[in-house]
């Protein structure tokens, strides 16, 4: 067994081991949705459950939409793979079988990446780092120790990508080699949507590098034909869930972002790009790929100055960029949530989250392909790029972070695109005649451990703390990399590309720092929530509970989960009275009940605040006007 196998192996070991100690509460509504769709599943064989939405019309208990109401009752807003395979793994093995399968979902992955940078570069060592970058100096160790299936995605997407171009570069077994990674690519929907980015990329590849007709019919049939049976078993589904057959729907809300309506413009610029490649692919040897590139750059600026709705998607695009590839700090969002911190920073529900370069200041390096050398690795380098590019284009055209959370988690399948990259072109600075390889190395390794305490340091001392050094920190190490690796491609200076390295090294450490962090705080509020699905046992039956996601009320008859959605957050006063008068016991956490009492005189705190996590119980107040009371619109203060 080769070198590189047997590190990855051993890993993986330790991240099995790991998966076994660590927190089973949940970390967002998110995962709780995901926890409810398994539950049902387990229970009922279906996706459809009561949680009072047709006895009281209350959008608290949808969960701000995320609990719609389809034809045959509510349910979920997400593919129903997690409801089906994490069901079984509730029936088997509880909490901690439902999380493992991200567990191994990064195990997957991490062979993946290595099987990635082998077949585009050829290089042992580089598939060896590659995979050691994208689990240490990355963000994926917080979610693969967590319910929402992002590895799932992923390892699907990688792994199918992996697949179409084995059938693509090297054409044997096409077809077979293709269906699979349509297969894979289905499957992958059926976890998470946005695996279907994927498709426009394969598309776009097999436009661009196919070397036979043949070869691109044979590719297109059997990608079609793998995918065709997912696609089809996730539109039966939705048919059954929301009333649609379209298999990338998140039922009436569409939060998920699918409403091709709400792409129109972004698609013409995939179009164009489509179109374009298909032009330079029929000129062919004739023209250099050069000039092939510069003219297709220019008829798209041309594009851009004559059609204003291009030009807007340009310029939205700028702001995607800036907002969530630099610096998250320089996002707009309005939302209760999302308040200023001390030093400039941005919290997010309490969360210091970071933009993709902040998360990983060590992309800056890929800027050194501006004018390193790589004509030897062309196509390798142009499949990764344009990976990149069009997976981040629709996310970066609508500035969408991802809500809570504390990086940019819509990114995490191209992690493994990104780690092998920037692997790669560190491995070409350190081949510069000027610095030896030890030399080099030493320099990467001094700037990890500098990178990372350094970090800590300014968490200790910087008045914004861990925020700070998340953003303000993160933010000027990115910045530097990029621009020293820019200038080192350009000019091959060796004493600059001596300082790349270390500036390298340096961000990477910040990247280890980073996601260690994001993986410690993730841990503490797990285990913060570890013993909510158990505090309802106290409970009699009927109970109407805000805005605490307790596992066990979802699943209990006559009792139920509501979320408050209205203004200033506070629960909808026409729910609370309604649960009222169908004689259910009313709780909430003390401090929304408190403020709920004070801003809605109708009603009043009964008795002592109770249980571990403080709950107090909602009744009608003395002064309640049971005319005013009849009319549920009037209760408004």
């Amino acid at each position: 067994m080769q070198p590189g196998i047997l590190v990855l192996v051993g890993i993986s070991a330790l991240l099995v081991l790991v998966g076994t100690q660590v927190s089973l509460g949940i970390f967002t509504i998110d995962e709780a949705v995901y926890l409810q769709g398994a539950d049902t599943f387990r229970l009922t064989g279906g996706f459809v459950f009561d949680n009072g939405i047709e006895r009281f019309l209350s959008q608290d208990l949808t969960w701000a939409g995320f609990l719609p109401y389809g034809p045959n009752g509510q349910t979920t807003q997400y593919p129903p793979g997690m409801s089906i395979l994490g069901g079984w793994l509730l029936s088997a093995f509880e909490l901690r079988g439902l999380l493992f399968l991200n567990v191994f979902a990064t195990v997957g992955s991490l062979f993946v990446t290595r099987a990635l940078a082998r077949l585009l570069f050829d290089d042992q060592q580089i598939a060896l780092a590659a995979s050691l970058l994208f689990l240490l100096g990355t963000f994926v160790a917080e979610y693969a120790f967590a319910y929402w299936p992002h590895m799932l995605s992923v390892f699907a997407v990688n792994l199918s990508l992996l697949l179409f171009l084995k059938a693509l570069l090297f054409g044997n077994c096409v077809f077979t080699l293709s269906a699979l990674s349509g297969l894979v690519l289905g499957m992958g929907l059926l976890f998470r949507i946005d695996t279907i980015l994927l498709l426009p990329v394969i598309g776009l590849l097999n436009l661009l590098f196919v070397r036979r007709w043949q070869e691109f019919v044979g590719i297109t049939l059997g990608g079609m034909v793998g995918l065709a049976g997912p696609v089809v078993l996730l539109a039966a589904i939705n048919s059954q869930r929301y009333g649609t057959w379209n298999p990338l729907s998140y039922g009436p809300s569409q939060d998920g972002g699918v409403s091709i309506s709400s792409y129109g413009s972004q698609s013409v610029v995939f179009l164009g790009l489509g179109a374009g490649f298909v032009a330079t692919k029929l000129l062919g040897a004739r023209v250099p790929v050069d000039v092939r590139g510069g003219l297709l750059l220019a008829v798209m600026a041309l594009c851009a100055l004559l059609i204003p709705e291009l030009r807007g998607v340009l310029l939205a695009y700028g702001k995607g960029v800036l907002d969530l590839i630099i610096n998250a700090a320089w996002i707009i969002d309005n939302r209760g949530g999302v308040v200023p911190g001390i030093e400039g920073t941005l919290l997010f529900w309490g969360l210091s989250k970071k933009a993709l370069g902040q998360s990983l200041p060590w992309i800056g390096v890929l800027l050194a392909l501006v004018g390193l050398a790589w004509n030897d690795r062309r196509k390798s380098i142009l499949i990764l790029l344009l990976l990149i590019g069009v997976w981040t284009f629709p996310f970066l055209v609508q500035t969408w972070h991802g809500g809570l959370g504390a990086n940019m988690r819509y990114f995490l399948p191209l992690l493994p695109a990104l780690s092998i990259l920037a692997t790669w072109v560190t491995g070409r600075l350190l081949a510069d005649p000027a610095i030896s390889a030890r030399q080099g190395r030493r320099l990467l390794l001094v700037g990890g451990v500098l990178g990372s305490m350094t970090a800590f340091l300014w968490m200790q001392h910087a008045e914004g703390g861990l925020a700070s050094a998340h953003q303000n920190f993160s933010t000027y190490v990115f910045v530097a990399v990029a621009i020293a690796s820019f200038l080192t491609g350009v000019f091959a200076w060796p004493g600059l590309r001596k300082g790349v390295l270390l500036l390298v090294g340096i961000g990477i450490g910040t990247g280890v720092f980073n996601g260690m962090t994001d993986t410690y705080i993730g841990q503490l509020r797990r285990a913060a929530a570890d013993a909510l699905p158990d505090l309802t046992a106290g409970y009699d039956v009927p109970v109407l509970i805000f805005d605490r996601l307790y596992r066990s009320a979802m699943v209990t008859p006559d009792q139920y989960v509501a979320i408050p959605s209205g203004a200033y957050y506070l629960p909808d006063p026409v729910l609370v009275l309604a649960a009222i008068d169908a004689e259910l016991r009313v709780v909430m956490p003390e401090s929304m009940g408190r403020i709920f009492t004070k801003s809605y005189s109708a009603f009043k705190i009964d008795g002592v605040p109770h249980g571990e996590d403080p709950m107090v119980d909602i009744t009608r107040s003395a002064s309640f006007d049971p005319v005013i009371g009849a009319d549920y619109p009037l209760l408004h203060r």
